[in-house]
């Protein structure tokens, strides 16, 4: 093991400390690498994940290079992220980790931000036209939220993390929406309470708010599913009836980024592939 890695892993996962002062002076010391690419943030509680993976699939079909910034991991660190389809090998993230080290000198940041700002700097040096970054927990204090986005997306949001981010979905919607970003259009599926609080967040900051229509799942399959969303039938590469929904943000996601009008051509089969 490297020294890198010995010092990554003498941090404690479990410790959370929500706020940007410290992962932002750790992106600053390191030329704030999460600058040097355009993003799509998503938050939310349930379904996260799955947008993240269809938006970079559709995007890397289209030949834009990507990065992806997922959590948490599974079984290493290196899962967390990728760059056009491949992990970072273990010998890239410790090189990495030993820029981070050296800047993070006095700060003492956590896990998580330590993981986050060596995503980006990683997308940096691989020179990544989009990046697709998933926060880690809420919203508003989570370290992936240093970045503005071309388009945001907030998935559906339940009772989760109280301890952190209040008992109530109003509370918790509260700190997801804190992704939103001025006059940066901002797709949800959030329903209810939780939307009230979205739609109320993205008018104050005068961005344009954007909710899906209802897409049906027309069939299901052991290896993905389809769904009819818009007077259009996409086959996706995730199975799940709950996908649909799920789908309908990462669409919607596309069409509203900056991504090139051609590129938006390749929903279609960047969705099949997911």
């Amino acid at each position: 093991m490297t020294d890198a890695s010995s010092w990554m892993d003498s941090h404690d996962q479990r410790r959370i400390e929500l706020g940007l002062d410290r992962v932002r002076e750790l992106a600053r010391r390191l030329g704030d690498p999460q600058r040097m690419f355009r993003t799509v943030h998503v938050a939310g509680s349930d379904g996260k994940g799955s947008v993240c993976t269809m938006v970079d699939s559709i995007l890397r079909e289209a030949g834009i290079s990507t990065g992806l910034f997922t959590s948490p991991f599974l079984e290493d660190r290196t899962e967390s992220i990728s760059v056009d389809g491949r992990c970072i090998t273990q010998e890239e993230m410790d090189s990495v980790l030993e820029e981070v080290r050296s800047a993070d000198e006095g700060l003492g940041s956590t896990y998580f931000e330590i993981l986050t700002v060596s995503a980006f700097l990683w997308f940096a040096r691989c020179g990544v036209e989009y990046a697709v970054i998933e926060t880690g927990m809420g919203g508003t204090g989570d370290a992936t939220n240093i970045i503005i986005p071309d388009v945001s997306v907030i998935t559906n949001i339940s009772r989760e993390h109280t301890a952190f981010l209040g008992d109530t979905i109003r509370e918790i919607a509260s700190h997801k929406a804190g992704i939103i970003k001025p006059g940066v259009p901002v797709i949800t599926v959030a329903k209810g309470e939780a939307l009230e609080v979205i739609r109320r967040r993205a008018e104050e900051l005068g961005s344009e708010l954007i909710v899906p229509e209802r897409a049906e799942v027309t069939a299901l399959s052991e290896d993905g599913s389809e769904v009819r969303y818009k007077g259009e039938v996409y086959r996706i590469g995730i199975p799940g009836s709950y996908q649909a929904e799920n789908m309908s943000a990462a669409v919607e996601a596309v069409m509203h980024s900056s991504v090139r009008d051609d590129a938006k051509s390749f929903i279609f089969v960047g969705l099949k592939c997911a």
